[in-house]
């Protein structure tokens, strides 16, 4: 995979699973949320999805960035060849 294809997929993997939870807050509804008043905007929590979306996005996180390592660490073979042999 390219470079700019595979920035493209882990850039989309990220953003579908934002999306993902996003929707899964709206479809909760406001009375999932505990904490401060709905005028404040400190405080406030979801209590029902907010460790699996921690761990989501942790583990996601940490799968992306091993494979940006594993495309930094490939080895590359540079062999040469020639008509005359070289001892």
């Amino acid at each position: 995979m390219t470079w700019p294809k595979f920035l493209l997929v882990s850039t989309a993997i990220d953003l579908a699973i934002n999306v993902a939870f996003a929707m899964g807050y709206l479809l909760c509804g406001p009375d999932a949320l505990v904490g401060a008043a709905p005028s404040q905007l400190g405080g406030v929590l979801p209590h029902n999805i907010m460790v699996f979306e921690s761990l989501t996005a942790l583990m996601s996180q940490a799968l992306i960035a091993g494979l940006l390592f594993a495309r930094f660490a490939r080895p590359t073979a540079a062999i040469r060849f020639s008509r005359q042999m070289v001892v």
